[in-house]
């Protein structure tokens, strides 16, 4: 049962649009991710948002002319709060996307078979060639989001 959360897993997160992934223990203490909650067990839904662009060079940053308006009422103090829990939701996201794709590796690179859901929920297992695929996206996101900035 525990291959095959780990094979719907690594499907799951080798598509491109994420939705909500939940975080649980099970019974042997092993920390899972999925994208469904498990029957009887406390799982957290944790926040997936996409990632943040990159930030602009001082030639493409808009001139103060063309620069949103700061809105009235928030302080210096405010924004400085906001931009640090903005700082540290980004971390936290990007822990839990560092941690699936190195799971994902880890599952694609165990020599034992893996198993997607088809859309009408029947098992299929990945072809060499699908593995492949799966694994070297699961390579692109742990250079992406376990590689500090």
């Amino acid at each position: 049962m525990r291959n095959r959360w780990l094979a719907l897993l690594a499907s799951l997160c080798a598509a491109s649009a994420m939705g909500a992934v939940y975080k649980w223990v099970d019974a042997n203490g092993v920390t899972q991710y999925s994208e469904t909650p498990p029957p009887n067990i406390e799982a957290r839904e944790l926040p997936i948002q996409p990632a943040p662009p990159a930030e602009a060079t001082s030639e493409e940053a808009a001139p103060p002319s063309e620069a949103a308006p700061a809105p009235v009422g928030r302080t210096a103090q405010d924004r400085a709060r906001e931009r640090e829990d903005e700082q540290k939701r980004t971390g936290d996201m990007r822990q839990t996307y560092c941690a699936i794709a190195q799971r994902n590796v880890q599952v694609l690179t165990s020599g034992n078979p893996v198993v997607e859901l088809s859309a009408e929920g029947h098992e299929m297992f990945m072809s060499p060639e699908q593995r492949a695929a799966a694994l070297a996206e699961a390579n692109r996101r742990v250079d992406r989001y376990c590689k500090p900035e």
